[in-house]
């Protein structure tokens, strides 16, 4: 996990703190009552069981292509080494210039770019986070759940509020 997806955690496992309102001990009637009694449960899930859950979904997900698109560059460089010598591929995993025309150098040089192309798992992760933050941003502030509205160069965006619910958009 690099830094901007601990970041990213950190900042969203914060917001859900907040939400959940731990810090206010005076809260203690209702809905409170009962998120106080299951804080632990809670916490564990916000500080375990979350960062869990979304690794495991990138797993299964479009990181799952990306390691099969690595592993399709490991084969590719072995053919390419052993049909044009280790002298064909420099340090940096780039083809000599002149192979690219050979069909075993094509389909490396495809690959390579496939590999490139394709996300890392950590700018996926910091994605994942950020966006859920943004999501759950949208709509709390200073202790209540609002109906915030968003703007955008493009169109204006406004969600119906009356001030009897709240509406969640994603």
């Amino acid at each position: 996990m690099t830094t901007s997806a601990i970041t990213n955690l950190e900042k969203f496992q914060k917001l859900l703190r907040e939400l959940f309102q731990f810090d206010s001990a005076d809260l203690d009637f209702g809905i409170y009552r009962i998120m106080n009694h299951r804080h632990d449960a809670i916490e564990r899930f916000i500080a375990e069981k979350l960062p869990a859950s979304v690794s495991a979904r990138l797993d299964t997900g479009s990181q799952r292509h990306q390691t099969i698109t690595v592993e399709a560059l490991d084969k590719a460089r072995e053919a390419a080494i052993k049909a044009l010598g280790p002298a064909a591929i420099d340090a940096d995993g780039e083809l000599a210039p002149a192979l690219h025309a050979l069909p075993v150098g094509a389909r490396y040089v495809e690959t390579l770019q496939a590999a490139r192309a394709a996300r890392g798992r950590p700018v996926v992760e910091a994605d994942v986070y950020n966006h859920l933050y943004t999501f759950f941003s949208r709509y709390y502030q200073d202790g209540d759940f609002i109906s915030k509205r968003r703007y955008s160069r493009s169109q204006r965006y406004a969600i119906p509020y009356n001030g009897e619910e709240v509406y969640l958009h994603w």
